[in-house]
């Protein structure tokens, strides 16, 4: 395969894209590019090689030195660098959020449509193998409604840029979208509700939306100022059960009930089942969405056959703008 490719951010996330990207076979990390140069030549050191670069800027990246890049930055540079990348004929994978707006993600996309190369965001929640699960469960269920839930805390708030909205209800949100164009069912709405608080130095945070797409509603709840553990859940209601997928025990569950029945002293009694799937793929969603990438970038698949393109994200992102707006009108509870 011999595909060159650039790390662009040496955080946490540029971290877990060169840990695992190295894994595949042919893929070598070209460069590794951060503000800060100690941490870029740490990263260079642990997971390139001897002809892997190090700079502090993305100049000279080009198809004469790399294939392709991961853009793992501060949010606030990703157009700039996209921009930049796709100009020099350069593949891009961008984390998310993608753009700080949806004008900007259409235009991102459009910019690597006339240059010929791939563009693909990294909504790596929608590479989940529970998440999939759950898709192919609902396949031929009518939706009703929708809940999602993805809580916790951080130990240092201070280090938190992002709000809660578009750091982790930006996931479910994108979920939620996947899940009704799976099943057939529109995923156009808009924000009925928005409950918000600044517990976190990144306000807003916790938060609370609902959106309505059409005849489902879809309710979300984010928080990193949650005191009762990690919580990662999804709760699908159709018309004769209840799908629940927890992506912290990787499975989903299905509820049902029915044989209801009066007892002889007038009590309504009525039985339940419960039925659990397991995720049939053991690989990690980061794995997957690089498998993706670089299967888009062979011409083997293309980033909206998952969800990722940038139309996806810009999707996305008018609604994780909306909710923003709204709560921006609104007291803080």
């Amino acid at each position: 395969m011999g595909e060159r490719v650039a790390i662009i951010g040496g955080g946490v996330m540029g971290r877990n894209h060169a840990r695992t990207i190295r894994g595949f076979e042919g893929v070598r990390i070209s460069h590794v590019i951060d503000a800060d140069m100690s941490r870029a030549d740490e990263l260079a050191r642990s997971f390139g090689d001897e002809e892997t670069r190090v700079s502090d800027a993305i100049a000279g990246i080009n198809l004469e030195t790399t294939d392709a890049a991961i853009i793992a930055s501060p949010s606030q540079y990703h157009e700039e660098q996209a921009h930049a990348l796709i100009e020099a004929g350069v593949h891009v994978l961008i984390e998310k959020p993608v753009a700080e707006s949806p004008e900007s993600a259409l235009e991102i996309g459009e910019a690597a449509r006339k240059m010929g190369v791939v563009a693909m965001a990294g909504h790596i929640e929608l590479f989940n193998p529970t998440i999939h699960s759950l898709i192919a469960l609902l396949k031929n269920e009518q939706i009703r409604e929708m809940s999602f839930e993805r809580l916790g805390s951080v130990p240092d708030a201070s280090r938190l840029y992002h709000d809660v909205v578009s750091d982790l209800m930006l996931h479910d949100i994108a979920i939620a979208i996947r899940i009704l164009d799976q099943s057939s069912m529109s995923s156009d709405g808009e924000v009925m509700t928005t409950i918000t608080r600044n517990d976190t130095v990144a306000s807003p945070d916790p938060a609370r939306a609902t959106i309505r797409f059409n005849s489902v509603d879809a309710h979300f709840r984010a928080s990193r100022a949650y005191p009762a553990g990690k919580v990662r859940r999804a709760i699908v209601e159709t018309g004769n059960k209840i799908f629940t997928a927890d992506l912290l025990a990787r499975d989903v569950q299905t509820t049902s009930a029915n044989s209801a029945a009066y007892t002889p002293d007038g009590v309504l009694t009525e039985d339940t089942f419960n039925t659990r799937y397991f995720p049939q793929e053991s690989m990690q969603p980061l794995t997957i969405e690089q498998r993706h990438f670089i299967a888009s970038i062979k011409g083997e698949a293309l980033p909206e056959d998952a969800g990722v393109s940038l139309r996806d994200a810009a999707k996305v992102l008018r609604f994780t703008r909306e909710i923003l707006d709204l709560s921006s009108r609104l007291p803080l509870r």
